[in-house]
């Protein structure tokens, strides 16, 4: 799976994508506690203004057609393959599932590979400053490359991996969770 800005008919759409972000600033060094009763949500970090920009302390969140998504091998076979199963669970089976199809699909590659063949291509253009993007299929999730090049310069460039992507759903499946759980629940949705 894979598309850029540069396809045809592309597969993800960057008119459909924004980012948001919820504001955040890290104040400094404190002690954290267990004992604290605002830990693990406040007792972390003060909350801070916005008064020195290396400081900041939060990603954006990527939305696709105003909504967050969820990426990895349980969107995946919810979409293509009438998976129903949900939660963290459901991620770790799911992934599981597509092992096979990965492993026949690196025996391809491995078959299809040519070790004489080209890796850069023929013409690379020195960049009109215009928007440009490639999206691939990772056996994590979808993982988005967007820059902007100008003069062979580049101008901009955002990485969405597919932590970012699953920031969104990592939060509704945290949020009720006993705070013990909390590693075990995002490495469902993330096993970085």
């Amino acid at each position: 799976y894979g598309s850029s800005s540069l396809d045809e008919c592309p597969s993800w759409d960057i008119n459909r994508f924004k980012e948001v972000r919820p504001w955040d600033w890290y104040m400094g060094e404190m002690e954290v506690s267990l004992e604290d009763a605002g830990y693990p949500v406040g007792g972390t970090t003060k909350m801070g203004t916005k008064t020195n920009p290396q400081m900041e302390a939060c990603t954006g969140i990527p939305m696709y057609d105003g909504q967050p998504v969820e990426v990895g091998p349980r969107a995946r076979l919810v979409t293509y393959k009438n998976f129903d199963e949900k939660g963290t669970v459901a991620q770790n089976i799911a992934r599981e599932m597509e092992y096979p199809d990965c492993f026949y699909e690196m025996i391809d590659c491995i078959d299809a590979l040519n070790p004489d063949g080209k890796v850069v291509a023929d013409f690379i253009p020195d960049g009109d400053g215009s928007l440009g993007w490639a999206s691939n299929e990772a056996p994590r999730g979808t993982d988005v490359h967007i820059t902007r090049v100008k003069d062979w310069k580049v101008q901009y460039f955002s990485m969405l991996v597919p932590t970012t992507w699953n920031f969104a759903t990592c939060s509704a499946a945290l949020t009720g969770a006993p705070w013990q759980l909390a590693e075990v629940i995002m490495r469902g949705y993330d096993p970085c």
